[in-house]
């Protein structure tokens, strides 16, 4: 009887271990696949930093950075395109994996985005030291650099918000095609 008892609780945790893992390895699925990687881009992922090529998996919490020369793109599932220009630094706060908002903080650099309307609502963030862009549809560019936020939007709508002392939201207002900010 005692037997009997003790081959259930050893099975019983071994299901809850592999639904553990199970559930792990689904959350940490990657959200997007750099797809250009023009000069070195350096990819850092936790305490450690690659030198990557086109192919890899990115993931929430990783940081890109491109050289003075280089470039990168990184194609979200969804449709998203994000380009990074030379000497770009951002990281990837939350990617959507399939729906849901997707953000980034661009710490430094130019990056291109277009992020096209879909039918599950999903937005795009742009968080910069200066202003936050936020849109559903549209094609700009962001350029960010100590104490500058430049914006041009190409396409659609976006709404920017300017951060003021200790980034405190500071006014919204909505910028369309053919505006720069």
């Amino acid at each position: 009887m005692i037997s009997r008892c003790w081959r259930t609780v050893r099975a019983g945790f071994r299901i809850a271990a592999l639904l553990f893992c199970t559930g792990t390895f689904a959350w940490a699925q990657p959200a997007g696949t750099l797809t250009l990687a023009d000069g070195k881009t350096a990819l850092i992922r936790g305490a450690t930093v690659y030198a990557v090529s086109e192919g890899i998996k990115v993931r929430e919490g990783d940081m890109l950075h491109t050289d003075a020369k280089g470039q990168a793109q990184i194609e979200f599932q969804g449709g998203t395109i994000l380009n990074l220009g030379p000497g770009t630094r951002a990281l990837l706060l939350r990617l959507p994996h399939g729906r849901g908002e997707a953000e980034v903080a661009v710490l430094s650099g130019w990056v291109k985005f277009a992020h096209k309307k879909s039918a599950t609502g999903a937005s795009l963030r742009l968080h910069a030291p200066t202003a936050q862009l936020a849109t559903e549809d549209a094609t700009a560019v962001l350029h960010a650099e100590a104490g500058v936020a430049q914006i041009f939007v190409e396409s659609g709508a976006a709404k920017l918000t300017e951060l003021g002392k200790k980034a405190a939201a500071g006014s919204t207002r909505a910028v369309k095609g053919g505006e720069f900010i």
